[in-house]
C-alpha cells in the first residue's frame, strides 16, 4: 500500500519504539526516518520525556536544523527542530502540582518534576529517579518539600515507584485523587504521567497539525506505551510495536515487529514503500 501522498506527517514514540530495548537507534531504523525525510514527510518525536531528553535523539537521526518537531511532556510542548524554539507550552498550575505530588506520598510513591534544565525531586537515590534523570540527560536537584518549594507552573509531575505497587492500587488511586485537574498515563510499568487536563499526545499532534494547516488524515504515529494510546487513535494509521501493550496493540490499525527485531523499518516500507 502507498500512501505517502496522503501520510504527510509521522509522529514517533522513543523509548519501545524508535529506540530499541537498549535504548538505541537500529541502523534500519534511521535509515527508514532518512527515507521518509527524502519522501517529504514530517518527522514528530513524540515522548513523555523532557525536550532536553530527546533532543540528543533527534541529532542521531539527522532532524536538527530540519523542518521536523519535537513533542515533549507526553504532548504539552511543542518545539521546532529548526529554530529550537518552543511553538507551544501547556502548564499546570503550582497547586495543582503541589496536589498531584501530595496524593503520589500518600500513595507511597515518588513525585518528580522539572525546570528547563534541572530534575527536581525529593529522593534523589530512588534507582527510578536516577534512571529518569539519565533518560532526560539531566541533573537531579533535591528538594525537601513540593509543597514549600514547587512555586512556579510546571509541564508535568512524574510518579515514579515499584511497578507492582503502581499496579496494585498506585494507578487507580493517584488517577482518583487528581480527577478533574490532571490526566494520568502509565508510560512504564514505573512511570505514571500526570499532565494538565486534556493533555497528551493527542492533544499535542492536534495543536501541531492545526499550526501546520494539515489535519488528522495525513497523519501516521507509532508507539508501545499506554500513553500513546491517545495518538493511535486519532492518526489516520496508528502503528503499534509487538513489544506493545496488548490494549493499544488491539487498537492499532498495524501492529509491527518489536523495537528489536527492525519493527519501525518494517512498517515504514510497508505503509509508504520506502
Amino acid at each position: 500500500m502507498n500512501n505517502i501522498g496522503k501520510l504527510q506527517v509521522s509522529a514517533f514514540d522513543l523509548d519501545g519504539t524508535l529506540l530499541n530495548s537498549k535504548k538505541e537507534l537500529l541502523p534500519s531504523t534511521v535509515l527508514a526516518i532518512r527515507r521518509l525525510k527524502q519522501a517529504g514527510v514530517q518527522i514528530v518525536l513524540a515522548s513523555g520525556r523532557h525536550p532536553k531528553g530527546i533532543w540528543p535523539v533527534a541529532g542521531r537521526l539527522s532532524l536538527t536544523g530540519t523542518d521536523s518537531y519535537l513533542l515533549g511532556f507526553n504532548g504539552g510542548t511543542i518545539v521546532s527542530l529548526k529554530t529550537g524554539k518552543r511553538i507551544y507550552d501547556r502548564q499546570m498550575a503550582p497547586e495543582t502540582a503541589r496536589t498531584a505530588a501530595d496524593a503520589a506520598l500518600s500513595l507511597g510513591l515518588s513525585p518528580v518534576t522539572y525546570t528547563e534544565s534541572e530534575l527536581l525531586c525529593l529522593d534523589e537515590e530512588n534507582p527510578y529517579v536516577r534512571f529518569e534523570a539519565g533518560l532526560n540527560g539531566l541533573p537531579v536537584r533535591r528538594i525537601s518539600s513540593f509543597r514549600k518549594e514547587v512555586c512556579f507552573p510546571v509541564n508535568k509531575v512524574l510518579v515514579v515507584g515499584d511497578p507492582k505497587q503502581i499496579a496494585d492500587g498506585g494507578e487507580a488511586g493517584l488517577q482518583k485523587a487528581v480527577s478533574g485537574s490532571c490526566s494520568v498515563s502509565l508510560s512504564a510499568p514505573y512511570f505514571l504521567e500526570v499532565m494538565p487536563e486534556g493533555i497528551d499526545k493527542a492533544f499535542g499532534l492536534r495543536q501541531l497539525l492545526s499550526l501546520l494547516g494539515l489535519t488528522r488524515e495525513s497523519l501516521a504515529a507509532f508507539g508501545d506505551g499506554m500513553n500513546d494510546m491517545s495518538m493511535l487513535e486519532y492518526a489516520a494509521v496508528g502503528v503499534a510495536m509487538e513489544n506493545g501493550a496488548p490494549a493499544l496493540k488491539a487498537a492499532a490499525d498495524l501492529v509491527t515487529k518489536s523495537c528489536d527485531e527492525h519493527g519501525i523499518a518494517l512498517a515504514v516500507e510497508r505503509l509508504w514503500n520506502a
